[in-house]
């Protein structure tokens, strides 16, 4: 897992252009975008490039970062919640329950 800051670059391996019928900021290969910049691609347009291209800069890779929120879901003692995929688009063994998202937000909203 890479930590890094708002400010740290990432070159994007997304093409959005082949996510026809998905929310997207409009992600291009070899482009070189900042953590900020993607996190506002991914919440406010619900960009579900960016949240590819987040998962693959953080976790090596889309299956890397989802093995890293199923490990932070059970450490947070969420046991309604399976992720299977970094974007929350529909997908076999994807689920989670509004208790489990109440704690989630929770805990989001407590980190500045």
């Amino acid at each position: 897992m890479r930590f890094t800051s708002r400010d740290t670059n990432a070159e994007v391996s997304i093409d959005s252009r082949r996510m026809r019928g998905s929310t997207v900021m409009g992600l291009v290969p070899g482009e070189r975008l900042t953590m900020e910049d993607l996190l506002y691609g991914l919440m406010l347009p619900s960009g579900n490039d960016a949240a590819l291209a987040l998962a693959e800069h953080i976790g090596g890779s889309t299956e890397g970062f989802v093995a890293l929120m199923n490990q932070r879901a059970a450490e947070l003692g969420l046991i309604d919640t399976h992720f299977a995929n970094p974007h929350g688009l529909d997908a076999s063994g994807h689920y989670s329950s509004a208790f489990d998202l109440a704690v989630l937000t929770r805990v989001a909203m407590q980190r500045q």
